[in-house]
């Protein structure tokens, strides 16, 4: 037999008028026992924590973004169209218009991103699914709208049909006047259909709308953008 296993089992197990040895054997087993029970449940719960972390992203990320490298905008031709669709690699894509702008409800003010969609972004990201109120754009309601939670509790805005929720962005290239401010504005009046909650950066950064509502809103054409997001197939 191995010596010092012989040792260990003869202090272990050994009758004595003395169980000092003993006791702390069992006291030191058992705090090892313990602490690696510990260890293990901690690093578990950081393991589901990442997981869960990456849902909440996935629910509001696509898995690639084409844009720009310089510029705000471009236009969507023919033969972007047919690129995207014939490239093997692409589940799904969308078209968005992203843009800074000025909402005002009720005479409360905030200034956040205003995202135009198309009815193809929930194919993309299942951000619908991040709902906690009301549905998300129809096209029964072109000018709804689907808020971020923070958005939401800054402007005290709940599911409203009847007060609109003004949206305000500057004219490009407008000289400052005095005499006619509105002039250098445009501004549309939607209506607060859902709300959404993800991660605190997203729900007070962003406000959904339709493609052509944004458009509209910064007076691009209806195949001018700003980005194509898209969704990748399993495996790429």
């Amino acid at each position: 037999m191995n010596f010092p296993l012989y040792i260990a089992k003869r202090y272990l197990v050994s009758k004595s008028s003395n169980n000092a040895i003993n006791i702390i054997t069992i006291i030191a087993a058992l705090g090892s026992i313990v602490a690696t029970a510990a260890l293990f449940v901690v690093l578990s719960g950081f393991s589901g924590l990442k997981e869960f972390s990456i849902s909440f992203f996935n629910a509001a990320d696509p898995d690639i973004k084409v844009q720009l490298k310089q510029g705000k905008s471009f236009v969507f031709t023919d033969s972007l169209q047919r690129i995207f669709e014939s490239d093997k690699r692409i589940e799904a894509f969308a078209k968005i218009l992203e843009e800074r702008a000025f909402f005002n409800y009720q005479n409360k003010e905030h200034i956040a991103y205003i995202k135009g969609i198309d009815k193809s972004y929930t194919n993309v990201v299942r951000i619908d699914t991040t709902l906690i109120a009301g549905k998300w754009l129809t096209p029964e309601n072109p000018y709804g709208v689907v808020t971020g939670n923070g958005i939401s509790n800054k402007l005290s805005l709940g599911i409203d049909y009847l007060n609109p929720m003004r949206i305000y962005v500057p004219k490009p290239g407008t000289a400052y006047n005095l005499e006619n401010p509105e002039s250098m504005i445009r501004f549309i009046q939607v209506q607060n259909a859902g709300i959404f909650s993800i991660l605190d950066d997203i729900d007070n950064k962003y406000v959904f709308s339709y493609l052509p509502v944004a458009q509209e809103l910064f007076g691009y054409k209806l195949n001018q953008i700003s980005a194509v997001s898209l969704r990748l197939k399993k495996g790429v």
